[in-house]
């Protein structure tokens, strides 16, 4: 079901009834009544729906999508708050949202499949995955979407249409570059392919070899400008004797196994090597500990989140601590502090916050910050202009059970000042 609004309708208060009971009492009741009917229906599911995924359009509107414990919802945010749209997707989780480059197609992902939607919130094709597992969507510059399955590339037009994509040996999951294509890898090898799938270039990565007790390999890359990019390679090292775990008896070895025997254990540590697109190392960083939280901007300047509210700033020119306070959280680029979020990048850039208790849930393409209130299940978007916008509202809201000594029938709907009761729960209005 899709519901259009005027473009500065008041959402709530025009969604259609869905009376609970007897249908002609719900029927005459006002606007805001039937709204409140409708909610109390889905509450008996206890039912709180909550942002899982959002996208930006090309023209700043939003397109949010929603999950329960049983269903799911997508719907269309205009950059004043007002929905255009809302429309009930086929499955029953989402992992990720695309939107196409010219805001016309929107492609849903779960486990199961993908659907399409319409730039109207109307399902234009839907396609189911073969029972495959499959890794996250990656999407290029014109549209097209990537996905892994079993070592194989897979590419889907902007309507979730397969189309026929190249793909290298041993793929693993892609990763956006900022010419607008992606980039994988397949063995040692970096594949760059160029928006439209075509193969654009590789790089080949040359690992040190094993030295002794110690071994070394490439994990994470990060594409850059210009056509190279940041490897992380790992090293490993072997740990034996008294300082490595021991097994007990009695842990169920077959026979002939030794209750006290050592087994080896392993140490990793990581640093960042800048290759130039030829595959020649420009610089290496200091080892970083195991696992870095990094952030990596186009131009390759690195952000080590080291925890408790430090951030290691890393470039070819050297290094920089910037603190944000011991309270400070960290998500992608984004840094949650006193009073501001400050934006990673070159430069960084602080952006001042009213008093709030929000959490930040990311932002969009064109620099505005998302918040959510957890309590009430509402999303925020944030800029300087307009401050705080209200983006939408799925919070069901309803309070406990009346009193036994207040009973209704069955479906059963009662006005009072302030509420109405709908099979004994009673629900505030909201005009």
């Amino acid at each position: 079901m899709i519901t259009p609004l005027s473009p500065n309708a008041n959402f709530w208060r025009q969604r259609p009834a869905r009376a609970s009971g007897n249908s002609s009492q719900g029927a005459e009741l006002g606007s805001a009544t039937r709204l409140l009917v409708h909610t109390a229906d889905l509450k008996k599911d206890q039912q709180d729906y909550r942002p899982v995924a959002f996208k930006a359009g090309p023209r700043g509107e939003l397109y949010v999508a929603y999950q329960s414990r049983q269903a799911t919802y997508l719907s269309r945010v205009e950059p004043d708050g007002s929905i255009a749209w809302e429309s009930p997707t086929p499955f029953a989780s989402i992992s990720s949202l695309t939107v196409s480059p010219d805001g016309g197609s929107l492609l849903l992902k779960s486990h199961d499949g993908l659907v399409c939607f319409g730039g109207d919130g109307q399902v234009r094709s839907q396609l189911a995955f073969p029972k495959k597992v499959y890794s996250q969507a990656c999407q290029d510059g014109s549209g097209r979407l990537y996905l892994v399955a079993e070592g194989k590339l897979e590419a889907y037009d902007a309507a979730g249409k397969p189309v026929a994509q190249f793909s290298p040996e041993r793929a693993q999951p892609p990763v956006a570059t900022p010419e607008g294509g992606v980039m994988l890898r397949a063995g040692n090898e970096l594949v760059r392919i160029a928006p439209g799938g075509q193969e654009s270039g590789r790089l080949k990565l040359e690992a040190r070899p094993a030295e002794g007790k110690v071994s070394y390999y490439h994990g994470r890359f990060w594409p850059l400008e210009g056509g190279e990019v940041l490897v992380e390679e790992v090293t490993n090292i072997e740990i034996r004797g008294p300082h490595a775990y021991r097994f007990r008896a009695g842990m169920g070895f077959g026979p002939g196994m030794d209750p006290d025997h050592f087994a080896p254990q392993y140490v990793s540590r990581s640093c960042l090597q800048r290759l130039a697109a030829d595959g020649s190392k420009r610089w290496e960083s200091e080892s970083l500990g195991e696992s870095p939280n990094l952030y990596v901007t186009p131009k390759g300047t690195v952000f080590w989140n080291m925890g408790g509210g430090k951030i290691v700033r890393l470039c070819a020119e050297g290094r920089e601590v910037l603190e944000f306070g011991p309270r400070a959280s960290v998500q992608g680029r984004l840094v949650r502090h006193e009073g501001a979020v400050t934006r990673l990048g070159d430069p960084p850039r602080r952006i001042q916050l009213p008093a709030n208790d929000f959490e930040l849930r990311g932002e969009t393409p064109d620099g505005r910050l998302l918040f959510e209130d957890r309590e009430r299940r509402e999303l925020y978007g944030y800029d300087g202009e307009r401050g705080f916008v209200r983006l939408t509202d799925r919070h069901l809201e309803y309070t406990a059970r009346l009193p036994a000594s207040e009973p209704l029938p069955a479906g059963r709907v009662e006005s009072r000042d302030g509420y109405v009761v709908v099979n004994g729960v009673r629900v505030p209005v909201r005009d």
